[in-house]
């Protein structure tokens, strides 16, 4: 039985790694569908994986890079704070692109950036299409009565004054996008994985 060359089982396991974080990229996009939310357990655990990968990666010839990994984490945290106290992303968003930039680094950092904003946009524009056919009657999600015309119940039925009920102020959940730019950057890695 031919023996193994130790490079070979570092790259076995950065390639575990990189699934594992991509799984957990994925399932914050489904939970962020859902729930509009994006856990800290799971930003957690993908810090964690991308820590770990960056510690195997050191001992690999082409070796890892601390400096420039973690000054995008940190570009990407203050940015992305100053984007929450904004009003204009979420608290689960900011820590998952600070997070996906640590496993991107400045090589995947402009692309990961670039499939996220094309992502979101293709997003926000489904997410207020889809608002808007319901507010204007077209679909029909759940009804929306006006206060004067409609007593409130216990139904379906949403109760909302006019002008309370804009289609613009739909909730979107970014995290998909986010985990799209992420998906580019683990595909990324996997290629230059030898």
């Amino acid at each position: 039985m031919a023996e193994v060359p130790a490079n070979d089982w570092l790259n076995m396991l950065r390639l575990g790694l990189v699934v594992a974080a991509l799984v957990l990229v994925v399932l914050a996009a489904i939970i962020d569908v859902r729930k509009f939310i994006i856990p800290n357990w799971l930003n957690a655990a993908l810090l964690a994986l991308g820590l770990v990968f960056a510690v195997v990666s050191s001992f690999h010839a082409a070796g890892f890079n601390w400096v420039t990994h973690l000054a995008c984490f940190i570009l990407f945290f203050a940015a992305g704070t100053l984007l929450f106290a904004a009003g204009l992303l979420g608290g689960g968003d900011v820590k998952l692109f600070s997070v996906l930039a640590f496993w991107s680094g400045p090589t995947y950092l402009v692309p990961m950036l670039v499939y996220s904003a094309a992502a979101g946009g293709v997003l926000s524009l489904v997410y207020l299409a889809k608002a808007w056919a319901a507010h204007y009657g077209l679909i029909a999600t759940k009804v929306i009565a006006v206060q004067r015309d409609l007593p409130h119940t216990d139904s379906d039925v949403t109760v909302a004054p006019l002008g309370q009920q804009g289609f613009l102020k739909t909730p979107i959940p970014y995290g998909v996008a986010i985990a799209i730019g992420g998906v580019y950057v683990f595909a990324s890695i996997t290629g230059q994985l030898r």
